[in-house]
């Protein structure tokens, strides 16, 4: 992916390339996400996996996305298509 198209993804998407520290902490601001990161990365980095945006991560994302289901907590989202299509 080039630089330019990068940016425009992650400045479309509030930089989601950068999302794991809202999830230590959702009070943490999209716009200092990108600190938070560093922060994570210096104090946490042996624990963390990370990777480079390419169109393989977002097949993985979309395909491996959870919603939530009442019966079993989290489900995968293709799981739970076929679920409900099955079910009608």
């Amino acid at each position: 992916m080039s630089p330019l198209l990068a940016h425009r993804v992650e400045f479309l998407t509030h930089d989601i390339s950068w999302h794991v520290p809202h999830h230590v902490s959702s009070k943490i601001p999209w716009y200092n996400l990108r600190k938070a990161t560093a922060s994570l990365r210096e104090n946490w980095g042996e624990y963390m996996t990370e990777c480079t945006f390419n169109w393989r991560v977002v097949k993985n994302v979309i395909t491996h996305c959870h919603v939530y289901d009442k019966d079993v907590n989290y489900r995968c989202v293709e799981e739970r298509v076929r679920r409900l299509l099955h079910s009608s």
